[in-house]
């Protein structure tokens, strides 16, 4: 799509001024740096959705702020929460299935006009052919026959063979631009629809109810309309541009890898003594020839083995060959210089079976490497075609850093890590698939190798790295998860001294190996068959040339161990190692054994590492650990009250007590924020909210928002004796909705136990109250904001034995500007007032009649593509979206006479309250719940006391002209909003007092 920006995207975005864009499809986030330059400048957001893009999210996130929300999900598990978008750019996955149930989404939750929608792939190849990023997300019966073959070109080559495509092209139900011209001949929506030829296609899908709001658009389409006969011939010119980049895309990997080795070759041409220039260029030229044959020859699997081993041999003899006198004064003359900093490491899994272990491994690689790197995946002729399929997907979603090599035959350790140290040309790690790394691991390993130029190996810490192993008796390292081993390595971190002892022999679990090391050691010696044994062997072998092994006290590595032996069948239950394998170990290291011991006598810097770990790790689980489960991405740009509320208590506590914030991803998935001192590690698991709880538990589980957990997360934490605290930021214990509003869209009170729910099917009010009941009675405390939500909620669950907490909310430190600004209108609607929760259609009609009147009305919050029915009235005006931080300053910088606060049903407390009144601005507003009850304590302006929009209306225009309204001035000027730290204080004097005395007395493994 990147293609069609500056003749396409850029003119629709300067025509529309969309403040909400959503893309589906940002990969390397070249056309999402394009839509974020146009919308950061205009306080605009973007809405990037993408399971898998190829972006450093942290960095962006850094760069962009909050104009950029990334969803890492799929596409039609979170469209319809991407509202209020004017524009919608799609170039995700293209399949029928995929792009019509995305346009069904859009059609289904347009609120006014059907947003402006670019599809990109709508001409050859997959304007009538399906391609499949995961096959397996698509439902059985909208999945075309597929092959991994590749789509045919005139050539007689093809494209795309990394990629699931459908197997025929054309028929129902087959490609993007069928899907398009299905979904239009089913909608009652008048779309127009626009097809622009060349670099793949794009359609343009326009409400032609848009074209009255911006004749530009209908000029603008006129023009990038073509004729049959253009559009083919543009067409045609494609398809030969495809063709043209599929042969080029042949020759340049071949091109690249003559030129490396030539450049390898180069080195050896300028040495000084005849006869090594001769011995040494006869050998790399041998190399070079047999490894370009094998280059050529990977996809060819029956070859694969043959090859391999032929280069390994040629490895061995080169290796011999540098160990000759002549060789051996070069190289004294001619050390290997230190590789580059950009140079990457190759990271070597050997895989065979054992799927769970593995997928863990690699996705935590896959997450936690930032360092340059390539990682290549040795599978030695695995039989789980499960993890066959993962580790295919895996490499063709990640072809620019992941590289699998499958083996026909069972080798062995030995043999597969051989292969990949002799396919690489730099540093390597040899990583067993039964690890998980911690964010930043490679870089702290490398600099490590760097700092250390006689390294010959380097090793992590880790619960099982034999004489080597920390934390050895920590019961959930039995079944851990990558937050906890990131949890575990920051400590490392903190609290080692970064010794870096010497040790006489690695353990083969995470082994550090620089390029230079291998070239005078050499390979794993092939007599040690299956494994174990071979790495204390080469450890020896490169400490008899000087080398130096080290354990890098910096970062912990996880190890199961055993993962891959067991599952192919080499140990057994409760063995260790292999016997074969120890006595090839003595006859040629006699000595190796007895160094062992010595060391173990002799260990005072290992003890010392090893104590000062479980000392901070017994010292950092005293800290209080309270987990908070929300509904909603704690970094979404579209918080509602709660979720604030939740990060302003996390702000506040997370300096005395470790946070962990739950919240949902998708149906299967659990996002995980944790939050220990200044460091944070966000996840996502696939689990139960029990099994997340058994996992993490926390001293306290305080749960804000259950509607996406359900109320069963009280009765799990009560079955594992964790205490639980429950906030009413609504009413969903009463009502599913929530809010309790009915079909008129008007508050309606407690609903009638016996009426059936609207919002589930075949349950009563009362059903749904006793359901809940039963989980409440395991929750220890219930909190309210406000007397009116309290009572609202013991209506109902009066029974309930939990205590009673009313503790308002608090709110961020205000700076305040005294800076005298001119009204720029008399009333402003704050906040999201475009909802019908909000009182949308009240607002509308008081609004009229206000501008009828002359007064003039501005909207903060909203913006006029919200709301058609105000569009062309004089005397309105639009400030548009705005961040919470800046919420206040614009009030004060609009000045408006009065802000105005229309809410339908009985909120718990109200945010836009306080901003109101911190700004120093009296307030209309709604009688109802919590707002009715703050401004009658506060008498900071004047409640509604109709709901007519005439009466309203000539209350309003009474107010604002008597004493009642200059008496709310001065009470505000005197308002001070209650502090977030105060707040924090209330809660953790609640924890503290309430539920952790006495019971907070183990350190929870």
């Amino acid at each position: 799509m990147y293609a069609f920006w500056d003749n396409v995207l850029a003119p629709l975005l300067m025509i529309l001024q969309p403040s909400v864009v959503v893309e589906i499809g940002c990969e390397t986030g070249k056309c999402t740096r394009k839509l974020l330059e146009y919308l950061a400048p205009r306080n605009g957001v973007l809405h990037a959705i993408d399971p898998a893009p190829i972006l450093n999210i942290a960095q962006w996130r850094q760069e962009w702020g909050s104009a950029f929300v990334l969803h890492p999900q799929r596409s039609l598990d979170v469209l319809a929460n991407s509202t209020n978008a004017q524009m919608v750019c799609i170039d995700g996955d293209h399949n029928w299935y995929t792009v019509f149930h995305e346009l069904k989404i859009l059609e289904r939750t347009c609120s006014t006009c059907f947003p402006l929608v670019v599809l990109h792939d709508t001409s050859w190849p997959y304007a009538r052919r399906d391609m499949y990023y995961n096959p397996a997300q698509i439902p059985p019966e909208y999945v075309q026959p597929f092959t991994y073959e590749g789509i045919p070109i005139d050539s007689g080559h093809t494209i795309n063979k990394h990629l699931a495509n459908a197997a025929q092209e054309g028929g129902a139900r087959n490609g993007v631009l069928t899907a398009i011209e299905d979904f239009l001949q089913q909608t009652t929506l008048p779309i127009h629809h626009t097809i622009l030829p060349g670099f793949h296609g794009l359609s343009i899908l326009v409400d032609e109810r848009l074209f009255a709001l911006y004749p530009a658009l209908r000029r603008f389409l006129q023009e990038r309309t073509y004729t049959p006969v253009q559009a083919d011939y543009i067409a045609r010119i494609d398809r030969e541009r495809i063709q043209a980049s599929s042969l080029a895309s042949l020759v340049a990997p071949l091109e690249q890898s003559q030129k490396h080795l030539l450049e390898q070759t180069r080195r050896y041409t300028l040495v000084v003594r005849k006869e090594v220039h001769a011995l040494i260029a006869q050998m790399r030229q041998a190399y070079a020839n047999r490894h370009l044959a094998l280059v050529t020859a990977l996809h060819q699997d029956r070859l694969v083995d043959k090859l391999t081993d032929q280069l390994v041999t040629l490895q061995q003899e080169l290796f011999t060959l540098k160990r000759t006198r002549s060789v051996r004064w070069f190289q004294r003359r001619n050390h290997d210089p230190v590789p580059p900093e950009n140079q990457p490491v190759d990271i070597l899994i050997p895989i065979h079976n054992a799927y769970e272990e593995v997928v863990q491994c690699i996705e935590s690689v896959l997450n936690n490497t930032q360092s340059p790197h390539r990682i290549i995946l040795l599978d030695d002729a695995s039989t789980d075609t499960k993890l066959l399929r993962y580790l295919h997907n895996i490499a063709r979603q990640y072809d620019d850093r992941v590289l699998l090599i499958r083996s026909q035959r069972n080798g062995g350790f030995v043999r597969t890590a051989n292969k990949g140290m002799a396919l690489s040309d730099h540093d390597v790690v040899l990583l067993n698939s039964d690890t998980i790394v911690p964010p930043g691991w490679l870089y702290r390993l490398r600099k490590t190798a760097r700092e250390c130029l006689d390294v010959g190996s380097i090793i992590p810490l880790s619960n099982a790295s034999s004489i080597y192993s920390v934390l050895t008796d920590v019961p959930w390292l039995n079944h851990p998860h990558p937050e906890h081993v990131a949890q575990i390595d920051a400590l490392v971190q903190h609290s080692t001294e970064s010794l870096r002892p010497e040790i006489p022999t690695a353990v083969g679990f995470c082994m550090y190996i620089p390029r230079r090391a291998l070239k005078r050691v050499g390979l794993f010696d092939l007599r040690f068959g299956m494994g174990y044994g071979e790495e204390n062997d080469w450890c020896m072998r490169a400490a008899s040339q000087g080398f130096v092994q080290y354990l890098d006290d910096t970062v912990f590595v996880y190890h199961k161990g055993g993962a891959s032996m067991g599952a192919a069948g080499i140990l057994q239950n409760g063995q260790i190692t292999v016997e074969a394998n120890e006595k090839l170990l003595r006859k040629k290291q006699p000595e190796f054994h007895a160094i062992i011991r010595q060391y173990r006598k002799n260990n005072h810097t290992l003890t010392r590492i090893q104590q000062t770990v479980a000392n901070a790790y017994l010292h950092r689980k005293r800290r209080r650990h309270i987990a908070f489960v929300i509904h909603q991405h704690p970094n979404s740009n579209h918080f509602g009250g709660s979720t604030y509320h939740v990060m302003d208590l996390v702000r506040s506590l997370r300096t005395s007590i470790d946070c962990t914030i739950l919240y949902p991803v998708s149906a299967t998935s659990i996002g995980v924020l944790q939050i220990v001192n200044d460091h944070e590690h966000q996840t996502t698991v696939s689990q139960s909210y029990a099994d997340l709880l058994r996992c993490l538990n926390p001293d306290v589980l305080h749960v804000h928002q259950p509607a996406h957990s359900g109320f069963s997360v009280f009765s799990a934490a009560a079955s594992l004796g964790i205490p639980s605290v429950y906030t009413l930021h609504d009413y969903l214990s009463i009502d599913p909705h929530f809010r309790m509003i009915g079909p008129g869209g008007l508050f309606v009170g407690l609903p009638n136990r016996d009426d059936p729910c609207p919002t589930k099917p075949g349950w009563t009010y009362g059903k749904w109250q006793y359901a809940v009941r039963g989980h409440l009675l395991h929750a220890d405390a219930i909190i309210a904001p406000s007397q009116y939500a309290m009572k609202m909620f013991d209506r109902v669950f009066e029974d309930l034995p939990a205590k009673r907490y009313v503790i308002e909310h608090g709110y961020p430190p205000v700076v305040l500007s005294h800076k005298e600004h001119a009204h720029q209108c008399d009333v402003c609607f704050f906040g999201a007032s475009m909802g019908a929760h909000k009182g949308k259609s009240l607002i509308v009609s008081v609004t009229k009649e206000l501008c009828s009147k002359g007064l003039t009305v501005g909207f903060l919050g909203a913006n006029a593509k919200e709301c058609p029915a105000l569009c062309g009235i004089k005397n309105v005006q639009w400030f548009g979206r705005y961040n919470r931080e800046r919420a206040v300053k614009l009030l004060q910088e609009i000045h408006p006479k009065a802000v105005a606060l229309f809410p339908m049903w009985p909120e718990t407390y109200s945010y836009t309250l306080t901003e109101a009144w911190s700004a120093g601005i009296p307030v209309i507003a709604s009688d109802m719940g919590a707002i009715g009850e703050r401004m009658r304590a506060v008498r900071g302006g004047m409640l509604l006391t109709s709901m007519k929009p005439l009466e309203i209306c000539g209350q309003i225009m009474r107010w604002l002209d008597s004493p009642s309204y200059d008496d709310a001035k001065k009470q505000i000027a005197t308002y001070t909003p209650r502090s977030a730290a105060v707040m924090a204080s209330q809660y953790m004097q609640l924890y503290e007092q309430e539920l952790l005395a006495g019971a907070f007395v183990n350190l929870k493994g």
